[in-house]
Parts: C-alpha cells; structure tokens; sequence
C-alpha cells in the first residue's frame, strides 16, 4: 500500500504532508503508511481508494451487459 500511495503523490507532484491533508489524517500518521511502517486503519479506506484512483469490479461486470457499462464508465472523457 505504502509503494502506491508514494506514487499517487508523486503524480500529483505534492508533499506527504499535501497528501495527508487531502485524506484528513495527521502528516506523522501518513508518513508512515507510506514507509510501510503502519497499516492503513480501515476508517481510511474509503479516502485512501479514492486518493489512489481505485474502481473494484463489481458483481455487475461478470455479464456482458455489466461489462460494456463498467468499461464505459471506466474510460468515460479519455481521449486516446
């Protein structure tokens, strides 16, 4: 977890005490997820999977319908 939130801020290109912020946790408590010294406590998850830009797949992708309408929402406004 710590390897991807290094390099979600780095994309980013903002400080750890940047990124706390943008998660609403104290800068120490960040610092050390991302140096794998603590493990994200699970009230932060939700705020954790959005900083990291992370869509599970949900039980609706298994049919075709469901799959056309994930990979839609997936790649909605990317210009390739």
């Amino acid at each position: 977890m710590g390897e991807n939130l290094r390099k979600a801020r780095l994309m980013r290109c903002q400080t750890q005490k940047e990124a706390s912020k943008t998660i609403w946790l104290e800068h120490v408590s960040y610092n050390r997820w991302e140096c794998n010294k603590n493990e994200v406590d699970i009230k932060y998850m939700p705020k954790v999977k959005d900083y990291l830009g992370y869509k599970p797949i949900i039980q609706e992708a298994l049919t075709l319908g469901g799959k056309r309408s994930f990979y839609n929402s997936a790649f909605k406004n990317k210009w390739y």
